[in-house]
């Protein structure tokens, strides 16, 4: 009998809760990320629901880019309601 290879694990893709913070972190710093880059970071950091990164939301709440402020700003509207 043959063997079946198991498939490997995919890594967690960025935007999902799962991506680590600080590659999302690693992500908004950087100024050569794309806005859409910088805006799944974001969103993934807000879907984490984890009150300790209530400062990275809050930081990038008055960020220069509307899009990714807007999805900081969603962010904190979801820890209100935990």
């Amino acid at each position: 009998m043959i063997a079946k290879e198991q498939p490997q694990p995919q890594p967690p893709a960025l935007g999902s809760p799962a991506f680590p913070t600080a590659d999302c972190l690693m992500i908004l710093a950087s100024d050569e990320a794309s806005t859409a880059a910088k805006k799944a970071a974001m969103a993934s950091i807000g879907r984490k629901r984890d009150i300790g990164n209530k400062w990275a939301l809050l930081h990038y709440s008055e960020d220069h880019n509307p899009e990714v402020a807007l999805q900081a700003v969603r962010g904190l509207l979801a820890l209100r309601r935990i």
